[in-house]
């Protein structure tokens, strides 16, 4: 898609407009936490009478934005719009749109096209919601489906999430619009169907959101979204902290041995190094990028966006 240049101009569109969109929640986030989450006026200089930060040249350095402060508001943001939206019947309307596209181009039942379609907007919990009535009569095939298209997708707060971090929008978009695709056609390929189908039409817009007003229905997305802010922050600690004992711990028993400088990190990068190299990636990044990878399969992809994010603003890691 990002080849053609219909493509790539297609996509520097939407991601330009998406982007604009999520940078609304800036405003919410300065006005709450002020340079917490701007990170204006973080620059510290020496006046003599404070510590200062200094970086490896010794001058006085600037902070970026704190990353609670910065990424996670986007998220209430997003959940307040898309439970509006909810209440409006919009996002019924573009389930079913896609996810009769969808049933079309790929050739899916309209169980497992809606489900992709609704796992593009919501994430696979609110798909599932969403489909409810009829998942008692799915078939084996079209749960695998269900689970497959599910996990191979983000959700729209996810996205935003991702965005705010400082991860590429045009790939994010890119990669969400051929997740749907994708993972229908290889979850047939991996599970096809064997049993006679149960259900032939679905009518998502027969579920109407239950909140007496727009401004209930905003609140509740906002508040819905705290479960998964709290979510993100203990799994970021969590996770962080284990990788770094686990560093510790390889180097030291490395160490031992004679080596220097093996970490965990590092041998995740080794490990995950062909599958980078089958991606695509110039070979001088693989390690880099296998760490990237290796860090998405054993904590979550939340902290591996990050390290990633990390290493394109370090001119010594990934090419452009």
């Amino acid at each position: 898609m990002l080849r053609l240049s219909v493509g790539r101009s297609t996509m520097m569109c939407l991601s330009h407009h998406i982007e604009t969109f999520f940078n609304f929640a800036s405003e919410g986030s300065r006005f709450l936490f002020g340079y917490l989450a701007t990170g204006a006026n973080l620059s510290v200089h020496d006046d003599g009478a404070r510590a200062i930060l200094m970086d490896g040249s010794g001058n006085a350095t600037t902070l970026r934005p704190i990353l609670a402060f910065s990424a996670m508001p986007v998220i209430f943001y997003v959940g307040f719009c898309v439970n509006v939206l909810y209440y409006w019947g919009v996002m019924q309307v573009l389930v079913t749109r896609l996810g009769g596209f969808l049933n079309h181009v790929v050739g899916s039942t309209a169980c497992e096209s809606m489900c992709a379609a609704g796992n593009m907007l919501f994430g696979l919990e609110q798909s599932a919601v969403l489909l409810h009535p009829y998942l008692p009569y799915a078939t084996k095939a079209e749960l695998h489906c269900f689970m497959a298209s599910g996990f191979a997708s983000m959700s729209s707060v996810m996205m935003a999430s991702y965005i705010a971090i400082g991860v590429d929008t045009r790939h994010l978009v890119t990669a969400a619009v051929l997740a749907a695709p994708s993972s229908l056609l290889l979850s047939k390929l991996l599970y096809p169907e064997t049993e006679q189908l149960r259900v032939v039409t679905v009518r998502i817009y027969t579920h109407r959101s239950t909140d007496t007003s727009v401004l209930e229905a905003g609140a509740k997305g906002a508040m819905a979204c705290l479960s998964v802010v709290g979510a993100i922050v203990g799994n970021i600690v969590a996770f962080m902290a284990m990788i770094h004992f686990l560093n510790a711990v390889f180097k030291w028993a490395t160490g031992i041995l004679g080596l220097r400088d093996v970490t965990f990190q590092t041998i995740l990068g080794k490990a995950f190094t062909p599958l980078a190299l089958s991606m695509g990636v110039p070979w001088k990044d693989c390690a880099d990028v296998g760490e990237v990878i290796g860090v998405k399969v054993v904590a979550n992809e939340f902290i591996a966006y990050t390290s990633l994010v990390d290493k394109q603003l370090d001119v010594r890691f990934l090419s452009p």
